[in-house]
């Protein structure tokens, strides 16, 4: 009796103390899901093609306090070892390009406006790696904020269907009746369609197959309902190279092929434009083809960007102001592109906004430094699950950036979940992720 009495205080305070680390850990998984959800939904979703005011100062204040938040967990939450790895000087370089841009720019205080809230997006965005304590946490989050992408994307179909799909009343009538889910529209849904079926691929491999299955297949539907055609090309391919490409080629050799995939593909969109080899090449393989008149967008936009080819014309200075819209009319071409909205194609609105250097910046940085971080990433199962998960992500956001503008745009889902994935694979490669 008294060998048992004395051990009661010991086994008592044992048991608080793994009660409370348990509560701990709910809380910081919950807390991740809560970012990454309010990252992918955003505080305006089902918006209108136009954006309205209320939207837009809605998630500035949304993803502002948001930002607040991550940064007070790392001050308080975030292991040492994980903030010295985030702060990294290369991510720093990316981002010295956007205030540099807007010094004499034509309109800096909306490129400053929009500057600091891109930074403040990508701060939030790290806080979805560094808030869940393991690899299990994380799997929950992504779990449940894809989920919630899912339900309320469907939802919206069934019970909103002219806020969730197209309709022949808009602009661009031509996407009646494709499905945009929670987003303004079917472009921006596909790519995070397509990143719930590489979380459902990550979640099936780790253990969890039904729940896997289920993230997949939804995505899957409701990617084939976006009509997003180059969508819906990459997803098998780049699943297929990051799962197989291991096992066939080993993780040196797999990078090494999406590095060429990714350059690839930039010689036969924009390529195509500055180089006639590289025209020619594209028009012996798909005859006729302008990817949807976006060859004659670039066109434009490289004659316009030519003033200024080492500076560019600043962050959020180009697209949508006088500059363009004045533009002398481009009868040459088959259409008046003087009112776009950007140029689809990530690198390219790179190099009119900040200049060409900038753009071998941003494929260091986001393209050859991840895909070293995945060659190098650390042997352990989790770790490898991990970075095929993340060089999933980001190798179809830069395959796709060849054809959509989202490059340092704070309200694009798509940059953020690029972003994520750089991180990850940073993290992947120089620490082992607990199961």
């Amino acid at each position: 009796m008294s060998i048992q009495t004395s051990f009661e205080p010991a086994i008592a305070r044992q048991q608080r103390q793994g009660t409370r680390a348990d509560l701990v850990r709910l809380v910081r998984v919950l807390a991740a899901a809560a970012v990454l959800t309010a990252l992918l939904v955003s505080f305006n979703p089902f918006p209108t093609n136009i954006a309205t005011g209320d939207g837009v100062i809605l998630n500035r204040v949304g993803y502002s306090l948001l930002a607040a938040f991550v940064l007070g967990t790392h001050v308080v939450v975030t292991d040492p070892r994980i903030l010295k790895h985030l702060l990294n000087p290369w991510w720093l370089l990316l981002l010295l390009p956007l205030p540099l841009s807007l010094w004499g720019a034509g309109w800096p205080p909306t490129g400053v406006r929009a500057m600091l809230f891109t930074f403040s997006t990508m701060l939030a965005a790290t806080g979805v790696l560094t808030l869940p304590p393991d690899a299990r946490g994380f799997r929950t989050a992504l779990i449940l904020a894809c989920g919630a992408v899912l339900a309320l994307s469907y939802a919206g179909v069934i019970i909103i269907p002219d806020r969730a799909i197209h309709t022949a009343a808009e602009v661009e009538a031509e996407h009646a009746g494709l499905w945009r889910g929670i987003y303004a529209h079917k472009n921006i849904t596909g790519p995070v369609m397509a990143v719930i079926v590489f979380a459902g691929i990550y979640v099936v491999r780790s253990g969890r197959p039904l729940v896997g299955a289920a993230l997949t297949v939804l995505g899957l539907v409701f990617l084939f309902k976006t009509g997003s055609k180059t969508s819906l090309a990459l997803v098998p391919l780049i699943a297929a190279m990051a799962l197989l490409g291991p096992v066939l080629l080993g993780r040196g050799r797999t990078a090494l092929a999406l590095f060429l995939a990714v350059a690839g593909m930039l010689a036969l969109t924009l390529g195509a434009v500055i180089v006639p080899v590289f025209g020619d090449i594209l028009h012996s393989l798909i005859p006729g083809t302008t990817f949807t008149g976006r060859t004659d967008l670039w066109q434009f936009a490289l004659d316009l960007a030519a003033p200024l080819p080492w500076t560019g014309h600043g962050y959020e200075n180009f697209w949508t102001t006088s500059y363009v819209e004045f533009a002398e009319k481009p009868f040459e071409l088959d259409w008046d592109m003087r009112g776009a909205a950007n140029a689809h194609n990530s690198y390219l609105d790179v190099v009119l906004q900040l200049g060409w250097p900038a753009v071998a910046i941003v494929l260091l940085v986001i393209l050859v430094f991840p895909l070293v971080d995945y060659a190098r990433c650390r042997p352990d199962v989790e770790n490898r699950r991990l970075a095929d998960f993340f060089v999933m992500v980001l190798g179809f956001m830069l395959l796709n950036a060849a054809l959509e503008s989202f490059f340092f745009d704070r309200e694009k889902q798509a940059w953020l979940l690029a972003w994520i994935a750089v991180v990850g694979l940073r993290f992947t490669s120089r620490m082992t992720a607990d199961p």
